[in-house]
């Protein structure tokens, strides 16, 4: 069994601790405006989704007991 070694390697450009956090800062920018892009969109879908069924005249009825146990 051969094992291919390559003489001539050497270390990316990128490899400082500088260059890393710049790439890595950059990438968490790009990841949560992306999601906050997709929330947006979601929230807008959601909020028509609840006004037609509002507007279709089906009432429902909600029901909220709140009370307290008495102390014996």
């Amino acid at each position: 069994m051969t094992t291919a070694t390559n003489v001539n390697t050497r270390e990316f450009q990128a490899s400082s601790k500088a260059a890393r956090s710049g790439f890595l800062s950059l990438a968490a920018g790009v990841t949560f405006s992306l999601l906050a892009g997709l929330s947006q969109i979601a929230n807008a879908q959601a909020d028509d989704a609840l006004m037609a069924q509002a507007s279709q005249g089906n009432a429902v009825q909600v029901v909220v007991i709140c009370g307290k146990r008495s102390a014996v």
